[in-house]
């Protein structure tokens, strides 16, 4: 239930970018966990890959650094440049999500909204 409303949270709080997600890579220690990444394909309707990488936040800072200095150097660099073999998913790892749980959890996405907005008094 709490990764399920972790997931229901994140669904709900990145929409605001009005993008369809097909695909996530998915990094860190809990990436090692199907279950989890099951339940993240299903929520989001989208194929679910681990990559190789346990300590991403570092990864990620260092990878903007690197960017920005290229950039600030005169010689900028593209990012798909910057990232390529560093963020490549695992392809025997991908989970596809499930029509019938996406089915469930697009439901439950709109109460889960209702609960939320209802807990935070609005």
């Amino acid at each position: 239930g709490v990764v399920e409303g972790q997931m229901l949270a994140l669904a709900r709080h990145s929409s605001w970018m009005g993008v369809e997600i097909a695909t996530i890579r998915a990094t860190g220690g809990a990436a090692v966990n199907r279950d989890l990444l099951t339940v993240m394909a299903d929520v989001f309707d989208a194929d679910v890959y681990q990559c190789d990488t346990r300590n991403s936040a570092a990864l990620g800072a260092a990878l903007r650094a690197w960017h920005a200095d290229a950039g600030a150097s005169r010689r900028p660099r593209g990012w798909d440049d910057i990232v390529r073999g560093f963020t490549d998913p695992l392809a025997s790892s991908r989970v596809v999500p499930d029509p019938s749980r996406v089915a469930v959890y697009r439901t439950l996405r709109a109460r889960h909204a209702a609960c939320e907005l209802a807990a935070l008094g609005a």
